[in-house]
């Protein structure tokens, strides 16, 4: 039996990595698909290449890759104009495909068109990326689809989106100077941790006393920060960004 290290993505939207045992490659893609999944990559798995490193690289770059909120406002705007020309749902969707700069974005965009095209309800369609479209987001198309004024419903979405996102965007102007002076303190922490801390303990150490408990506190921190600290900060960058 052979190993392939594959990439779906569930019914619901969720994508995972994992690995599966198979005769061939065939027979895996095989094996995933009775299982109604959506195999976006899949390919030998080799013992060298551990699969956490590979499931935390996926996670790097989908993270870079998110739709961001500005492309959710500019989606919206522009498909309720499409909309409001009159220009048929499933066009309009294959039009913004083209047009999102975003390559992840645009993906979902056209699954979205495709799944419209073969008969599926719009609001479904998008409840498949719920991490790119919010629940009140497709609660709301769902009540325009009901009542039959999806052309207003997505004129009130883009104008209510856009509202959110200036509204989010004053707040984090208004955080940024008090974020760079948290960001100068953990800094200067940080520093002191790595380079300053490590030259005093060989000074303590050679001593031979017994160091306070908050000494030996602060000397495990430095060796820390020294030897995983870089992995500290990428989670604070990353959550910085959100």
């Amino acid at each position: 039996m052979a190993k392939f290290q594959y990439t779906i993505r569930t019914q619901e939207g969720k994508q995972e990595s994992d690995v599966i045992e198979a005769p061939s490659i065939e027979a895996a893609i095989s094996v995933l698909q009775n299982q109604q999944l959506i195999i976006t990559d899949i390919r030998p798995f080799s013992e060298t290449e551990p699969l956490a490193l590979n499931k935390l690289a996926d996670q790097l770059l989908s993270y870079f890759n998110r739709v961001k909120s500005e492309e959710i406002v500019l989606f919206t705007k522009q498909l309720a104009v499409l909309i409001q020309a009159k220009v048929p749902l499933v066009q309009s969707l294959k039009v913004m495909a083209k047009q999102v700069v975003n390559p992840k974005f645009s993906k979902i965009i056209a699954s979205v068109a495709n799944d419209v095209d073969a008969g599926v309800v719009f609001s479904r369609a998008l409840a498949k990326y719920p991490k790119v479209f919010s629940n009140f987001f497709i609660q709301m198309i769902r009540s325009g689809e009901i009542s039959g004024r999806l052309e207003e419903t997505l004129t009130y979405l883009s104008d209510y989106i856009n509202r959110q996102y200036l509204l989010n965007s004053k707040v984090r102007g208004a955080m940024i100077y008090p974020a760079f002076i948290v960001a100068a303190f953990i800094g200067v922490g940080a520093m002191m941790l790595i380079w300053v801390i490590p030259n005093l303990t060989s000074v303590l150490t050679e001593s031979g006393q017994q160091l306070p408990f908050v000494t030996r506190l602060l000397i495990g921190s430095s060796d820390f920060m020294r030897s995983w600290g870089w992995i500290l900060f990428i989670v604070l960058a990353a959550n910085f960004n959100k």
